[in-house]
């Protein structure tokens, strides 16, 4: 993992409530259930959404062998 990214539902929704990413990366191949609470908590906070084709690709963005659900980049002032 990067120091400027966070991987993962639960991490990400984590600092996405905590105010601290500038942008929310989820995989279009996902299940839903997973990407929901966090596509929601972004709406609200009102955080920029991008979709990505797949897991494996984002996987790749994040620097990570695996695939990846969602993932978010800090903002400038947490990186």
């Amino acid at each position: 993992m990067t120091a400027e990214m966070t991987i993962g539902a639960r991490e990400t929704l984590r600092m996405l409530e905590k105010g601290r990413l500038s942008e929310i990366l989820i995989a279009r191949d996902s299940d839903h259930f997973v990407t929901r609470p966090v596509l929601e908590a972004a709406e609200l906070r009102h955080i920029k959404i991008t979709c990505i084709d797949t897991k494996k690709s984002l996987g790749s963005i994040c620097g990570i062998a695996k695939g990846a659900a969602v993932a978010g980049r800090l903002s400038v002032r947490e990186a």
